[in-house]
């Protein structure tokens, strides 16, 4: 094995210079990691006294639950709109057939 100088002047073995990269990019990786979920937990429609304090898995619940409810309610939305849309299509069908009598 390749011998290679660490910072302090002694030799270290590249396979342990392997494993500190490599220690070092998963450091780095998970870093980035918990950053984006709390990005992701700020974006959540809470108190930010309440969204700076969840841990990960927290915060992807909140964000399931978070987005399900979204896709129902608009799913209920768009139904409302469509019956109330016809029943104004009908009651203008009515009223345009009752002026024409």
């Amino acid at each position: 094995l390749l011998k290679l100088l660490d910072a302090n002047g002694k030799y270290k073995l590249s396979s342990e210079r392997r494993k500190e990269k490599s220690r070092d990019a998963a450091r780095c990786r998970r870093s980035k990691e918990t950053e984006v979920f709390y990005e992701l937990a700020h974006q959540l429609p809470l108190p930010h006294s309440i969204s700076s304090h969840l841990d990960k898995a927290s915060i992807m619940r909140l964000t399931i639950s978070f987005l399900r409810t979204r896709k129902l309610l608009a799913a209920s939305m768009d139904t409302h709109i469509c019956a109330l849309s016809y029943s104004l299509h009908l009651n203008c069908s009515h009223f345009i057939t009752s002026l024409h009598f």
